[in-house]
């Protein structure tokens, strides 16, 4: 399947992630790459944490777990602020029923261990330590499994480019009946040792098949799309806000297969350039009362649906994608005629359209290597 979750926090809000706890934010002053990351600031015996998943095909929300698959992929960059006085938890792999398989630790030094299934075996303590201020990326496998494979790579910093710290090989990662990662949280889940530490996670990416180091950016509406079935008090411009907000919305007139889109802005002027890995569709939605119907709806060269949902009030849905319209994989091309809206399925109960965005992740192509000048002195006579 490949890329199976992504968010840079992009959307300024915790509410288009799988679930969070404790002291964490989307936080605007410290980022690595677009407007936001999450923030998780754990004091003492306290935690701080975001839970990451899938995005459902049968409900369009970023709430579920995944649910088949023994072997997934994370990566994530990450940035400290302040240290643990002693060893704290900054990474968790679960299985069903909430099973803690795989765990990162950070120690008062700001080095890295991994352990076992419910932290059983200390397997591996990084020579490297993380500095405070520094942006790192840390790619971690597991397969569930009581002889899973694992790899963790830790990167002496956020460059593609660099050469990691890195150790693999097989270990107990099975507790009971799990038999696949359900989700990955970052942060402090649950408390060690009492101790509290600044952290920041952006760019993250989780995987079937492989490690997605890159950036992710969002693309927010310039123009009407190909759809403008809905009225309101406006156009796009009531879609746009960043975070999402219940002021603006456009609404149908309650005719079955209504729809509205919007179009998104470049992926230039987004910022986004070389390999498309994935795009997030996302949605915000409300209702005035229960029971309405709606499926989202993103285009570029033809359109695709979701199945009918329906909406709290508000909410984020979303459908991830790893080909464009059509077939094929995404590319700025694709993403520069990208719209992304819903369409009316209930003629009882309205739909309130507030907002839409497409997040996306990409790995820029590497930068050409460079030579200077040389100049070859020829003899004469």
């Amino acid at each position: 399947m490949g890329m199976e979750g992504l968010t840079g926090a992009e959307a300024g809000s915790l509410s288009a992630i799988r679930g969070s706890g404790g002291t964490v934010s989307v936080d605007a002053t410290t980022k690595r790459t677009g407007a936001y990351s999450f923030k998780c600031a754990p004091v003492t015996t306290g935690t701080g944490y975001i839970f990451l998943a899938g995005w459902s095909t049968s409900t369009g929300l970023g709430t579920g777990d995944f649910a088949s698959g023994a072997t997934r992929y994370l990566t994530f960059y990450v940035k400290f602020d302040t240290l643990p006085s002693a060893d704290e938890m900054i990474c968790r792999a679960d299985s069903a029923s909430n099973l803690n398989e795989a765990q990162l630790r950070i120690t008062s030094s700001g080095n890295i261990k991994l352990y076992d299934q419910n932290s059983t075996n200390l397997l591996y303590t990084s020579t490297a330590a993380l500095s405070t201020g520094t942006w790192y990326r840390i790619e971690l496998k597991v397969e569930i499994s009581n002889t899973g494979a694992y790899t963790l790579n830790i990167y002496p910093d956020d460059a593609d480019g660099s050469t990691p710290e890195t150790t693999s090989g097989t270990a107990d990662f099975k507790q009971g009946a799990g038999t696949f990662v359900s989700k990955f949280a970052l942060g402090k889940v649950a408390d060690t040792n009492g101790s509290g530490y600044v952290a920041y996670f952006d760019d993250i990416a989780i995987a079937d098949d492989a490690f997605y180091p890159g950036k992710c950016e969002l693309m927010i509406p310039n123009a009407d799309g190909t759809y403008t079935d809905f009225s309101g008090s406006g156009d796009y411009t009531e879609l746009d806000e960043v975070p999402a907000d219940t002021t603006d919305f456009l609404i149908s007139s309650l005719v079955a297969d209504q729809a509205q889109t919007a179009a998104l802005e470049s992926a230039a002027t987004a910022g986004i350039s070389g390999t498309v890995n994935a795009v997030l569709a996302l949605t915000y939605t409300s209702r005035p009362t229960a029971g309405n119907t709606f499926r989202l709806r993103y285009r570029s060269t033809s359109d695709v649906d979701s199945a009918d949902w329906t909406t709290g009030s508000p909410q984020y849905h979303g459908v991830l994608s790893t080909t464009k319209p059509g077939g094929g994989a995404w590319d700025t091309t694709a993403l520069d005629g990208l719209e992304i809206g819903i369409v009316e399925r209930d003629t009882a109960q309205i739909t309130r359209l507030q907002a839409v965005h497409a997040e996306v992740h990409f790995t820029e192509a590497a930068a050409a290597t460079t030579y200077p000048w040389r100049l070859t002195l020829l003899g004469v006579g």
